[in-house]
């Protein structure tokens, strides 16, 4: 593997506790407790527990509409490859 390139995300290590918990003490960051997480949970944002900050389309929630196109996609897949079996 070259090393100034990331490795493949087949190659890579799994990304275990004391992964994140280095991460968190890398970046001086402190983790949540449990029960403030737990705290979080029980009373979520009225737009709901996700926020989309507009930097990475990738990360943009999905429409209904397109909900229901991606499902249907899917059920079609799968309905051709037991034919095709």
């Amino acid at each position: 593997m070259n090393k100034s390139q990331p490795p493949h995300p087949d190659e890579a290590p799994p990304l275990t506790e004391a992964f994140f918990a280095h991460a968190v003490h890398r970046v001086g960051l402190k983790p949540a407790s449990k029960r403030d997480a737990l705290e979080a949970l029980k009373n979520p944002p009225p737009g709901g527990d996700f926020v989309w900050d507009a930097v990475d389309e990738d990360d943009r929630p999905l429409t209904a509409e397109e909900m229901r196109a991606g499902i249907a996609a899917a059920k079609k897949r799968k309905a051709s490859s037991k034919t095709s079996e």
